[in-house]
This record gives structure tokens, sequence and C-alpha cells, in this order.
């Protein structure tokens, strides 16, 4: 029993790690909340993070740093230090840095800026930016994702943002959440991810 007491609280603690910002948020809390999108200013650098068959996610360069400064102060650590020295390294006299690539702090850091508004999403099918989005958390399973949606419904981005939700009877939790993976995995395979 210590043990699983042991487990839980590391859980609960990685948990509220990866919920940085949004301490508040409750994993019961499924509301669309919309977003207008600000445009990034000319001439700042630009990161484009081509995250999936969707749309095109556009941040600036110096929105990125400061994010990755400020949980690095706060105690997030070496993850976003590290985030910070690859956006870095990757930096050119070019004023767009091109990133295929993800990774879970980025995708974190892009969380962030898109639900403060400060980023641009190019909707690759019809090939145009779009000045307003939507969010939303939703549980599959054990696990709650933060999905980004176009105005059209699609979503085009998604975060793992809470793990290790306990459910009261945890025999059939883990009957239905079988069904929810799969259908989580069909939902990221949509986006591209």
């Amino acid at each position: 029993m210590a043990r699983l007491t042991i487990v839980l609280i590391f859980l609960s603690y990685h948990t509220s790690a990866q919920n940085t910002l949004r301490e508040s948020t409750k994993w019961t809390d499924t509301t669309y909340t919309s977003v207008n999108l600000q445009a990034i200013p000319f001439g700042e650098r630009i990161i484009h993070y081509d995250y999936g068959k969707v749309a095109s996610i556009y941040l600036s360069y110096d929105n990125v740093q400061d994010v990755c400064k400020k949980w690095t102060k706060m105690g997030w650590g070496h993850r976003y230090k590290d985030l910070l020295k690859t956006v870095k390294s990757m930096a050119t006299k070019s004023d767009t840095i091109k990133v295929y690539e993800c990774s879970k702090e980025l995708d974190y850091v892009t969380a962030e800026l898109l639900s403060s508004g400060s980023g641009q999403v190019y909707d690759k099918f019809h090939g145009q930016s779009v000045s307003l989005i939507a969010h939303r958390l939703e549980r599959y399973g054990s696990q709650a994702h933060r999905f980004y949606y176009l105005p059209d419904g699609r979503a085009f981005f998604a975060v793992c943002e809470l793990t290790a939700i306990l459910d009261p009877d945890p025999i059939q939790a883990l009957q239905k959440n079988y069904h929810e993976y799969i259908g989580l995995g069909d939902r990221l395979q949509e986006i591209g991810k």
C-alpha cells in the first residue's frame, strides 16, 4: 500500500508540472474556449511548427523564448532549458525557423501560446490563416488531452495535460478505458500527429 501511495504522489506531481499555467483546470471542465489570435509583428523571427496534415502553427521566436525562460525559473527545469538551447541553435539569419519534429516540451509551449492567442494558424485545407480558434479538454481513459480546433470544427493540435485520473470504480474504468484509448488514437491520427 505504501508503494502505491508513493507512485500516486509522483504521478500527481508530474501531472501538475504538465498542467503548468492552467492549474485551475479540472478534468471535468470540457467547455469550448474561443481564442482570437493576434498577428505576429512584422520583422520578428518566426518558428514555423509544421505540426500535422491539418494546419501549420506559427509562433514568435521571442514568445517561445519567454515561456521557456519563465517555466525554467518556475522550477520546471532542464527540459525547457534544453528546448531553449535547441531553438537558439536553430536560429539563423533567416526570419523563419522550420520545425517538423514534435517534442513534448514544444507542444506544451505551443499550447500555452495558442491558449493566450499568441500565434498564428494556417489551415492547409482552405489555404488561409485563421484568426479564431477554440480549445477544450477531453478525457480519454485516465488521460485528459486539450484539443485545439479550427473555426470549421476540425482538430489541428493536441497536447496531453493530465494523466492518472482515478475513477471511483477502477474495474469498470479498465473495461471502459480500452475503447477510449482507441478513440484517442483515432483523434490524434486525424490530426496527423
